[in-house]
């Protein structure tokens, strides 16, 4: 009688103790909302809420003095165009009446002669053998004095072409001196692209380090027991 009696109670016992088990389908509707039978962690809100975390961290940037490199390099770019302009300009002088008129030839020649580093089209090289030195030369001032002054502000990771954006609209506006041509084929703006470099680069590593700083400080939503896990007449997800 004694042992009827405790495998009664085992059972009892088991039926009540055992949580209900359910079968759950992905993307199927909930017939009854279902409690949390002891407190559970919600990893998808807890993940996504030390994602909202990192994606609101800074990123960090290291400074880097890179004017002097940056000038250096435009003048660079600048001695390269000097020469195809001064070869344009030996071309017009040496025959009388010919005008701005330029062979294909002409312009290939110049542009394997003298093109190095500055990716001009053959229509930019065209223009540039046309253009006199007097108007090349102010260029060349106002350019690199516009540069100079830039790159004593902060120019971040990412936001060069920006910078290039501003510099050409300031030029149109307040510069009627520069070659018209030389301003509305792009010449400028691709000198300012091959040389122009920013002065404080993202920092990879302190960057990571700062997200994951900010996700380990986001403490792990709780589902408390007795709290609804799924809700009667809800979607239900791959997480639940």
């Amino acid at each position: 009688r004694f042992i009827a009696s405790a495998l009664i109670f085992f059972v009892l016992f088991f039926f009540v103790c055992t949580p209900k088990k359910y079968d759950l389908k992905e993307g199927a509707v909930a017939h009854e909302t279902i409690w949390a039978t002891r407190d559970v962690v919600d990893e998808v809100r807890t993940q996504e809420r030390r994602e909202t975390a990192a994606a609101k961290t800074e990123i960090q940037y290291i400074y880097s003095n890179v004017k002097q490199d940056v000038l250096a390099s435009l003048a660079s770019a600048f001695e390269e165009l000097q020469s195809i302009q001064r070869y344009g300009e030996q071309l017009r002088t040496s025959e009388p009446g010919r005008g701005d008129r330029f062979t294909e030839d002409e312009i290939e020649y110049a542009t394997i002669e003298y093109l190095n580093s500055v990716p001009l089209s053959g229509n930019q090289i065209r223009i540039l053998m046309k253009t006199n030195t007097d108007d090349f030369e102010t260029m060349v001032k106002i350019v690199t004095n516009a540069v100079s002054i830039k790159m004593n502000s902060n120019l971040y990771e990412g936001q060069t072409e920006d910078l290039i954006k501003e510099m050409v609209e300031d030029f149109n506006a307040y510069y009627p001196e520069l070659d018209i041509e030389m301003r509305m084929n792009d010449i400028i703006p691709t000198i300012l692209r091959e040389c122009i470099r920013p002065n404080y680069i993202i920092d990879t590593e302190a960057t990571e380090r700062a997200r994951s700083e900010a996700m380990d400080s986001v403490d792990p939503v709780t589902i408390l027991q007795g709290e609804p896990v799924i809700i009667e007449g809800n979607t239900i997800t791959y997480a639940q």
